[in-house]
């Protein structure tokens, strides 16, 4: 039987708040994700709320922010072990007497991975060190960086996964070889807390509210609260409101 978290952490406008979901007022829709995990979706109609505070000096959404950030993570991790595996097999099959990996048009599409999976690492690192912590919580420069970290892991994941895929050919494709634990762990993880074109979206609006004059130095400084000198420009903070085409629904993932 697998079991079930009793509580979620939500975050709300100016608050976290811990939602009771044995309660009334919380619906449960079970689904799986492409990894096969499961990701329920959850409803809540005047659920009881166990606690809450006040978010401080982090930024609107934390929740979904470092979610975000989370996922990242663990997207550079399957990146790295797909990468790996599809080095490792071009140099193990043998073909016309010699490894696939010997000809350009396999190495080229594998140095394109190599390449995506760096940028990946690169921008991640930076947006965990950019991350707030115990020590340090309000990091205006968290948002964008995380966002670039998601995005660049989305893109990378798309590119990496097929180039993989491409390697392996038809034994890629079957449950028995090991390479879909890290593909279809990326086709998941690239569209929840956000998919690349979602933080994307929100970054080009940043930059367009910036205007010209104020792009660079804002990109160089990684953030764009300089655009706050209009009334109606966006911060920083504003790209991590997740919720606001769905205010009452929420995901998260069942335990094994």
């Amino acid at each position: 039987m697998r079991r079930r978290a009793p509580t979620a952490l939500l975050s709300l406008p100016g608050r976290l708040a811990l939602i009771d979901l044995r309660a009334r007022g919380v619906a449960c829709s079970a689904a799986v994700d492409a990894a096969g995990m499961p990701s329920d979706t959850l409803r809540f109609d005047r659920a009881a709320c166990l606690a809450q505070a006040p978010t401080g000096a982090l930024p609107p959404q934390p929740v979904w922010l470092l979610g975000a950030l989370a996922r990242s993570l663990m997207m550079v991790g399957a990146l790295e072990s797909a990468l790996e595996q599809a080095l490792r097999y071009a140099g193990e099959r043998m073909q016309f007497g010699r490894p696939i990996g010997s000809n350009q048009a396999v190495q080229q599409p594998l140095a394109l991975s190599a390449g995506d999976v760096a940028a990946a690492r690169t921008a991640t690192l930076a947006a965990a060190a950019d991350a707030p912590s115990s020590a340090r919580v309000d990091t205006p420069e968290a948002a964008f960086s995380i966002a670039v970290a998601k995005v660049r892991c989305g893109e990378a994941a798309t590119h990496a996964c097929a180039i993989a895929h491409q390697v392996h050919g038809a034994i890629g494709f079957t449950r028995e070889h090991a390479l879909h634990f890290a593909t279809r762990r990326l086709w998941a993880w690239r569209e929840q807390f956000g998919s690349d074109a979602w933080w994307a979206a929100r970054l080009g609006a940043l930059a367009i509210r910036a205007g010209g004059q104020r792009f660079w130095p804002s990109l160089t400084r990684r953030r764009f609260d300089d655009a706050a000198a209009s009334a109606q420009a966006v911060t920083p903070r504003d790209i991590s409101a997740p919720f606001a085409a769905q205010p009452h629904s929420a995901r998260r993932s069942r335990g094994p």
